[in-house]
């Protein structure tokens, strides 16, 4: 099974942006926290929210659905029917992967963290850099894209580096399920969109 394949999540702080405890602390951007939410296209969320089709879905190790799956994933979108749902195509990058940036105007960008297919996710960008507190992190800020994600796979690569240098020296950062799981994904539009925008 591949590990590239498509994502849904459901981004609940864009339905009520006012409850959320983002609006209570800073961000390390410029941008309106509101405009930062909407614009952010990474991993972070709530991956896949219940539904009597996703028993259909198939998922593989990272929690994914292969994209041969489409008929079963429009199903599924359908059956939710919920507002603030992004659709993301993510491609774990393994060390092999040899461009460095985003050759395809569908590529969005890189984000950090994990994916596993219990559900649980964690953005290294979203929660480190753009919320966090540490400088050795939150540094890298400035090399976010309109999607709140890295144009570079160099840039996200040294991130992974110098945060496990960190915690080894003691700092508290996201260490589950360890700190090798963490790894960087390329983030690419849904190929619904594709298709719309193709028309």
């Amino acid at each position: 099974m591949t590990s590239t394949g498509i994502l849904v999540i459901y981004r609940r702080y864009l339905c009520n942006t006012k409850s959320i405890r983002y609006l209570n602390i800073q961000s390390n951007l410029d941008t309106p926290i509101n405009e930062l939410l909407c614009k952010y296209r990474g991993i972070e969320g709530e991956v896949w929210p219940d539904s009597p089709v996703l028993d259909k879905v198939i998922l593989n190790k990272y929690g994914f659905a292969t994209v041969d799956q489409l008929s079963t994933i429009k199903e599924y979108l359908y059956d939710i029917n919920r507002n603030c749902v992004d659709v993301i195509i993510v491609e774990p990058i393994m060390t092999e992967y040899n461009s460095n940036i985003l050759t395809s105007n569908y590529q969005l960008g890189f984000d950090c963290g994990y994916c596993n297919n219990y559900g649980s996710v964690y953005s290294i960008i979203f929660n480190e850099i753009v919320f966090g507190d540490y400088a050795g992190l939150t540094q890298y800020a400035n090399k976010l894209n309109s999607h709140i994600l890295l144009n570079s796979l160099e840039d996200a690569r040294h991130i992974l580096s110098k945060r496990k240098d960190m915690i080894a020296d003691g700092c508290d950062l996201e260490s589950y399920p360890s700190t090798d799981a963490m790894m960087v994904f390329k983030i690419s539009k849904f190929v619904q969109e594709i298709s719309d925008q193709a028309k």
